[in-house]
């Protein structure tokens, strides 16, 4: 699933840099915190994204139906209420949300 969305991405070397940073960011982390850590970036630079055309629109609406973007609060607010002891996942879920990721 979520590499299906990263193939949507277009491809490009800054691209490449936010895989490594995602890598980096959820390395070492619950595979629930990883995964919407990931998707949380993900969402994000999709919501940033222009529909410039109609085939860019229907990409875009792609990967955030993929991502499923719309659950992605719902499920994060369970995700700090499982781990709210655990401040390394707390720190990545919030870098996740920092616009400027």
């Amino acid at each position: 699933m979520i590499a299906g969305a990263l193939a949507l991405l277009p491809a490009a070397p800054a691209m490449a840099d936010m895989d490594g940073d995602i890598a980096t960011l959820v390395r070492g982390l619950p595979k629930d915190a990883a995964g919407i850590a990931r998707r949380r970036v993900l969402c994000n630079h999709w919501a940033g994204e222009e529909a410039t055309d109609t085939a860019r629109a229907r990409q875009i609406e792609r990967a955030v139906t993929t991502l499923r973007c719309n659950a992605l609060d719902h499920e994060e607010a369970r995700a700090r209420r499982r781990h709210a002891g655990n401040e390394v996942v707390l720190k990545a879920l919030e870098r996740a949300n920092d616009p400027n990721f």
